[in-house]
């Protein structure tokens, strides 16, 4: 008896599993198609009109240049000043509003692509404007978040840095061999 029935659930796995799989795979947008812009997500949308990285600064955070939203995070354990408190606020209210500004204007353009595809009139010349007009957004939008790891860097110590890079995830919190700071 046992044995007929692990004989039958291993046909139905062996039958209906890979027929199951394979329905998967075949809709990989099924339900993205009610989006407001399908290239989006809800938690995009959100992200890019409120200003947050969206990963846009990676490059950045993940080669030891961080970003004031984390030092803002991470405040007490950093030992940040009172003048290094007060400048990182500064620069990442300046950072949010830029991005929120550029953030509207991405999803602004990539809403005019999503017109784009609902008019009988669409030409692949008007397809190249609307895609030249949104990578350009998203490029000013890139730009904001990563000058802002710029102008952060010198505003922590060395220490502060390194200790960044280790409560972050990305250091043991020591300076690599031969590698040399200033300060």
């Amino acid at each position: 008896m046992f044995t007929q029935l692990f004989l039958r659930l291993l046909v139905i796995m062996v039958v209906i599993v890979p027929i199951y799989s394979q329905a998967i795979e075949t809709k990989p947008y099924a339900g993205q198609h009610t989006r407001s812009i399908k290239s989006l997500s809800d938690d995009d949308i959100h992200s890019l009109k409120t200003g947050q990285g969206w990963g846009l600064a990676k490059p950045a955070e993940l080669n030891g240049v961080p970003g004031p939203a984390h030092i803002l995070e991470l405040k007490d354990e950093l030992k940040l000043s009172e003048e290094q408190l007060v400048a990182i606020q500064a620069l990442w209210e300046e950072m949010n509003q830029s991005a929120r500004q550029y953030g509207e204007l991405y999803l602004q353009s990539e809403a005019k692509i999503e017109a784009f595809f609902n008019t009988p009139d669409a030409d692949e010349a008007l397809l190249l404007k609307l895609l030249s007009e949104s990578a350009n957004n998203l490029a000013q939008l890139r730009h904001v978040h990563l000058q802002t790891h710029l102008k952060a860097k010198p505003l922590l110590t060395v220490h502060q840095n390194m200790l960044y890079q280790k409560l972050r995830g990305y250091a043991d919190g020591t300076h690599p061999k031969g590698h040399q700071h200033k300060h």
